[in-house]
């Protein structure tokens, strides 16, 4: 059995060495498309007052469930962020999507029907509560704060390296006591921290670049 193993792994392995950097390239962007046609699908099945329950899944298979849960006519939700990395003999970083709570997706029920989502590939079970384990309800205003945190680059694994700040760039905070205050910098103190002219304060206070972004 363990040399059976060992050879399965073997051969995908190969397979995925076969591949040059332009296929690989090719499929995850074939993947990507996939799983945005389905969140298209699934955010139009939304409505309001839907309740929400979070769903355990077998390691790595978030994706999968998210997929599975919208094709049997659901929908699903899977918070992610952003994670850089620099591909060896590569000068660029390369920035991938990941999920920011691993093992967990959110689903919602659009209509009175109840499939049964155990069948779905990759669920390990519904995450619950008390001695009978009755699923947790998730409000959809959690929801949609995790989607507002999501788009503000909260969930993201570190900051953009290649993100730059320079003089009069438009910038908006995302955390700390002057969360949502926008304004202009006025001057790049070094790597790490801006000077911001807020306006509407003769102070200008000095900020972490790793809570700012850049707005229109």
């Amino acid at each position: 059995m363990k040399n059976q193993l060992m050879t399965s792994a073997t051969r995908r392995s190969s397979r995925r060495s076969t591949l040059t950097a332009e296929e690989r390239r090719r499929q995850i962007e074939a993947e990507a498309a996939r799983r945005a046609a389905a969140r298209a699908l699934s955010l139009d099945r939304e409505h309001e007052g839907m309740p929400w329950y979070a769903i355990f899944t077998n390691p790595l298979c978030e994706r999968r469930v998210e997929l599975g849960l919208i094709g049997i006519g659901l929908c699903a939700y899977v918070p992610e962020g952003r994670r850089w990395f620099k591909p060896r003999r590569s000068p660029h970083y390369v920035e991938r999507l990941r999920p920011a709570m691993p093992r967990y997706v959110f689903v919602a029920y659009p209509d009175r029907r109840r499939p049964d989502i155990r069948s779905v590939d990759g669920v390990a079970g519904v995450v619950g509560m008390g001695r009978y384990g009755a699923p947790v309800l998730i409000h959809e205003s959690t929801i949609a704060d995790m989607r507002a945190a999501q788009d503000m680059g909260a969930l993201d694994f570190g900051r953009d390296p290649t993100l730059k700040f320079d003089v009069n760039d438009p910038v908006e905070v995302t955390s700390g006591l002057i969360q949502g205050q926008s304004g202009r910098i006025v001057r790049c103190n070094n790597a790490n921290e801006v000077t911001i002219d807020l306006g509407w304060i003769s102070a200008m206070p000095v900020v972490s670049v790793d809570v700012l972004r850049r707005v229109a």
